[in-house]
């Protein structure tokens, strides 16, 4: 048998959530700058991602990395996200997996990691502790409180309420709970998915009303895509608040959902930007953020910041990591799925 590819992959999950790291395998991929990069990826190796984050060789909610030669002088590795701008859960992983696989020498106790990426350089530093990493610490690009709109639901009867959109590394349309009187429980996922499909669409709406873009002031392709947070009481003794973090692949579709595992490092740099623009977290004032299955990030504000005209601020994350696989994929010339596919049901939604 004569394979057609073969891709050299470690996989990890990050506070329960997933990342599959390309190590091997890739072709080189040009580009002055890590946007170029992906611009590449997506126009010739898209493939590449279809293949290694779909079915039938994984579930469609792994976040799938690629490592390659750094284009600043401060970087150590570039590294861009298959199928995000910016995956903080997924840094962790991918700083975890180059360091216990022997790609980056540990330091102890902290070795230091700068990483570019298609937001900007990212410095991780990996907390050691005889010769493993035991946690990772990564200091993102400025979050900040980009726009707060009013939204109604009228399938549930729930009006004026308050959504905040802030950007961590990505764009969230933030919702409280108590304002759809719903708790952040795993029995609630069902319900919480049909709400934040209802608000993605009713967000997209006001924002056309006002003529409002949710843009990045200083990285124009960064955008508002629909990504949604309901935060609430937390259940975790350290926690400040536990959230549910979830986006659509197809803004029409609620079967579209994939929902986030961990408790989002951008979505919870996101939170402690918005926050911050209400003065309710102050700098090095720890945030601990809970996901939707327990487990926990743990956040700060280390410094001010300006983007554009908005207030921000420099976020860092912690979390931990651990490798569940290190695999080797090909693809038979003969497969008919040999560059997956996704399944999801037909479109349930009710608008």
């Amino acid at each position: 048998m004569r394979f057609e590819k073969m891709f050299f992959v470690v996989d990890s999950h990050t506070a329960g959530e997933g990342t599959r790291l390309v190590t091997g395998g890739m072709p080189p991929i040009p580009g002055k700058s890590m946007l170029d990069k992906v611009k590449y990826f997506k126009e010739n190796l898209d493939f590449v991602q279809t293949s290694l984050t779909r079915e039938p060789r994984i579930h469609q909610h792994i976040v799938g990395a690629v490592i390659t030669p750094p284009v600043t002088e401060k970087g150590d590795f570039g590294v861009f996200f298959m199928n995000e701008n910016m995956c903080i859960h997924a840094t962790i992983g991918v700083v975890t997996s180059l360091i216990e696989c022997g790609m980056i020498s540990p330091v102890e106790p902290v070795t230091e990691v700068n990483l570019d990426t298609p937001v900007g350089l990212v410095t991780a530093h990996a907390h050691i502790q005889n010769c493993s990493v035991k946690s990772v610490t990564i200091r993102n690009v400025p979050c900040f409180l980009h726009t707060v709109i009013t939204i109604g639901l009228q399938k549930m009867k729930k009006f004026d309420i308050p959504i905040n959109i802030a950007f961590g590394g990505n764009f969230y349309a933030i919702l409280n709970s108590d304002d759809i009187e719903v708790e952040v429980l795993p029995e609630n996922i069902h319900k919480l998915t049909e709400i934040s499909f209802m608000a993605s669409q009713a967000i997209d709406i006001e924002l056309k009303r006002q003529g409002i873009e949710v843009q990045h002031p200083e990285i124009p392709h960064v955008k508002w895509s629909g990504y949604c947070i309901v935060y609430g009481k937390p259940m975790h003794p350290d926690s400040n608040a536990k959230n549910f973090t979830i986006g659509f692949r197809d803004n029409m579709n609620i079967a579209s959902a994939f929902w986030d595992r961990s408790p989002c490092g951008t979505g919870t740099c996101a939170r402690m930007g918005m926050e911050y623009a209400h003065d309710r977290l102050k700098l090095n004032q720890e945030f601990v953020n809970e996901s939707i299955v327990g487990s926990i990030f743990r956040g700060k504000l280390t410094s001010s910041a300006k983007v554009g005209k908005y207030v921000a601020a420099i976020p860092e994350i912690t979390g931990s990591a651990y490798i569940t696989a290190i695999s080797t994929h090909v693809m038979d010339p003969d497969d008919p799925f040999k560059h997956g596919f996704l399944s999801t049901l037909p479109n349930t939604s009710t608008r």
